[in-house]
């Protein structure tokens, strides 16, 4: 799986990088099989907040997207993995009804 974590205005350490590129791995991996790539993208707004956005393409099926706006880098990753977990577990759920 190709995982790229790139920043915009913004610089991401390593150890952020390598951080946040495990994190969007193990949720990938909890609910596909296969997952072609993942894109995390942290951005400084005009407001000083951070910006991170997280799109995953699975092999199979629709592209996934989530966005969360926080002070600290951190916090705004942790949002919007939060949410992709969401939308994930959602679809997944619907997927096993059929």
């Amino acid at each position: 799986m190709n995982i790229s974590v790139k920043g915009v205005k913004v610089s991401v350490s390593q150890s952020m990088k390598e951080d946040f590129v495990s994190r969007v791995s193990l949720l990938c991996e909890k609910y596909f099989g296969k997952v072609i790539s993942a894109t995390v993208s942290l951005e400084l707004d005009h407001a000083d907040k951070v910006e991170a956005k997280i799109t995953v393409h699975p092999a199979e099926k629709k592209e996934f997207f989530s966005s969360a706006s926080a002070d600290q880098m951190k916090d705004a990753f942790a949002d919007a993995l939060t949410k992709l977990d969401s939308q994930l577990n959602k679809d997944h759920a619907k997927s096993a009804k059929h």
